[in-house]
C-alpha cells in the first residue's frame, strides 16, 4: 500500500489497560503532538498547550506550537554570502533566508487593544526559514514503506505490538537556501511500561512509570556528494497542571526541573550564539539537582530562552549506543531502535520535569547535545487555549510561562561554533539518527 496523505489525527494509546494512562494525538500537519493525554488519578489531563480548535495549529499565535522544526532548529545568521560548509570531502554554501513575518507570532497589544506582530530580527533565520516542515503536511507511511529504517529495526517494532506510526515528508534540494535534497521520517511510538502501575498508594516513594513515549527522527539526502547542516526538534511544551480542576493552573514557576548542564549557549541581542559558553555554577541556570523553575527567575533575562549543553560524559554515553550519524552504506546492519523500544525507563534521563500539584512526572532522555529551555516568555493570551485547560472558543489563550518547552537537538548554529565536537552536519554517506524519549510517571498524592 502506498504511502498517503491525510489531515486527520492519528492517535495512539497504550494497549495494556481498559483506560489507558497514557495516549497521544499527532496531526499530520507539521508533526504536531497536539495532546499528550495521562490518566493514572481518574482524571484525564492534557499536558501540552494547544489552540481550543487544533485546525488553527498552522496559523499564528500557535505556530510552532508542538511542531516538528526543521531543517535547522533554533537560530542560524542570515550572511549576504553565505556559510560555507565541508565535510567528508564534500563541500557547500548554506544561504539561510530570513523568516520575516511570515514567522512573526502574533501577540495582543493590550494599550490598543488589538493584535501586533512580533517579528524576528532581519539578521536571524529561525527553525530553517519560512515555510518549512511545520507546515508540511507529512505522509503516513507503512513499516515496509521504510527507507531509513532497517528491516531488523522494524521487525523488532513489529514484534511489539507497540502502538505506532511512521510519517515522512520531503525538502527539496536549496529550500531556504539549505543544500540538498533530504527525505525525512519520522516514527512515533508508545511503549507499555514494565508491568501494568498501581498507583493507589499514596506512600511510594517514587513515581510509578506509566509508560512512554518515543519519537526517533531519521534522515537522508538523496542526491550524492552533498553535505547540508540537519538539526530537528519537537518544539513542544508542557504544563503538567493545566487540566487541574476546579482551576486550570497556567504557569509553570511551581513545576520542578532538573537539567544535566553544566553550561549554556551564550547568545547576543538577536538570540543567535556568540560561539561562547557560560557557565551555570552559580547562577540560576544551575538546575543540575532540581528546583523550582521560579526559584532564582531570572527576571531580568525575562524567563529561561537558553540553550543546555548536556556534559561530555552524558552525551559520550548516549551516544555510544545511539550514534547521531549511521553510515548508509551499513543501513542494512543496523539495530538503534531495539534499545529504545525497552519498557525500562532510562536510569539516568538528561531532564527531568515534575509537578507536586499534579502528581505527574516527565522524564526524558535523548541523544542530542543538549535541550534548549524557553518558559514562554513571549506568550500573553492572544488566540484561544484548549477546552481541557479551561478554554473556550471565545476565550483567552495562554498567558506569560504557562508551560515550559524543552527541545532536544543540537547546539544552535553548531556547525558554525562546534561545541562538543558536534557539528550538525549531514553528508550523502549518511544518515541522521536522533531521538527523544519521555517517560511518564505518576506519585499520587498525601492525603491530608
Amino acid at each position: 500500500m502506498a504511502a498517503s496523505s491525510s489531515s486527520r489525527p492519528v492517535v495512539l494509546a497504550l494497549s495494556n489497560t481498559i483506560t489507558p494512562a497514557l495516549a497521544v494525538e499527532i496531526l499530520p500537519l507539521g508533526l504536531a503532538v497536539n495532546s499528550i493525554y495521562l490518566n493514572a488519578d481518574g482524571e484525564t489531563h492534557d499536558i501540552v498547550e494547544g489552540p481550543f480548535d487544533s485546525k488553527l495549529h498552522e496559523t499564528p499565535p500557535y505556530k510552532y506550537m508542538n511542531t516538528l522544526v526543521g531543517r535547522y532548529a533554533n537560530r542560524i545568521p542570515v550572511k549576504a554570502d553565505g556559510h560555507k560548509i565541508s565535510k567528508g570531502g564534500y563541500e557547500g554554501v548554506v544561504n539561510v533566508v530570513k523568516n520575516g513575518k511570515s514567522f512573526s507570532t502574533l501577540q495582543i497589544d493590550f494599550a490598543r487593544g488589538c493584535l501586533i506582530d512580533y517579528l524576528e530580527s532581519d539578521k536571524v533565520s529561525l527553525h530553517g526559514g519560512p515555510n518549512t516542515l511545520d507546515a508540511m503536511l507529512f505522509e503516513s507511511l507503512k513499516l515496509p514503506e521504510s527507507k531509513l529504517f532497517s528491516e531488523t529495526e522494524l521487525r523488532a517494532l513489529h514484534a511489539t505490538d507497540y502502538a505506532h506510526q511512521l510519517f515522512t515528508a520531503t525538502l527539496a534540494d536549496n529550500h531556504n537556501g539549505f543544500p540538498g535534497t533530504l527525505r525525512i521520517e519520522v516514527l512515533f511510538t508508545v511503549i507499555n511500561p514494565e508491568e501494568i502501575p498501581v498507583v493507589s498508594n499514596p506512600n511510594v516513594e517514587k513515581h510509578v512509570s506509566l509508560g512512554s513515549l518515543l519519537v526517533v527522527y531519521r534522515a537522508r539526502i538523496l542526491e550524492p556528494s552533498k553535505v547540508t547542516p540537519v538539526n530537528l526538534t519537537q518544539h513542544w511544551g508542557f504544563n503538567l497542571e493545566a487540566s487541574l480542576r476546579p482551576t486550570p493552573h497556567l504557569n509553570v514557576r511551581d513545576h520542578n526541573m532538573r537539567i544535566d548542564s553544566e553550561a549554556r549557549i551564550a547568545i547576543d541581542t538577536d538570540l543567535l550564539p556568540t560561539g561562547e559558553l557560560e557557565q551555570n555554577g552559580g547562577t540560576p541556570h544551575d538546575h543540575t539537582t532540581g528546583k523550582k523553575i521560579g526559584d532564582l527567575f531570572p527576571e531580568h533575562q525575562n524567563g529561561y530562552d537558553h540553550f543546555y549543553l548536556f556534559p561530555q560524559r552524558v552525551y559520550d554515553a548516549s551516544i555510544a549506543t545511539q550514534p547521531p550519524r549511521v553510515q548508509a552504506a551499513q543501513l542494512s546492519n543496523t539495530n538503534l531502535l531495539t534499545e529504545l523500544l525497552s519498557s525500562k525507563p532510562a536510569e539516568n534521563p538528561e531532564v527531568e520535569l515534575w509537578s507536586e500539584k499534579s502528581g505527574y512526572k516527565v522524564a526524558f532522555s535523548s541523544n542530542q547535545g543538549g535541550v534548549q529551555c524557553y518558559t514562554a516568555n513571549f506568550q500573553n493570551g492572544a488566540g484561544t487555549r484548549k477546552k481541557i485547560h479551561g478554554g473556550s472558543a471565545e476565550g483567552d489563550g495562554y498567558p506569560k510561562e504557562a508551560c515550559v518547552y524543552l527541545e532536544f537537538h543540537d547546539p544552535l548554529s553548531a556547525f558554525l561554533h562546534p561545541q562538543n565536537g558536534i557539528d550538525s552536519l549531514l553528508t550523502s554517506d549518511e544518515i541522521y539518527h536522533n531521538y527523544v524519549k519521555l517517560n511518564f510517571g505518576f506519585k499520587p498524592l498525601a492525603r491530608s
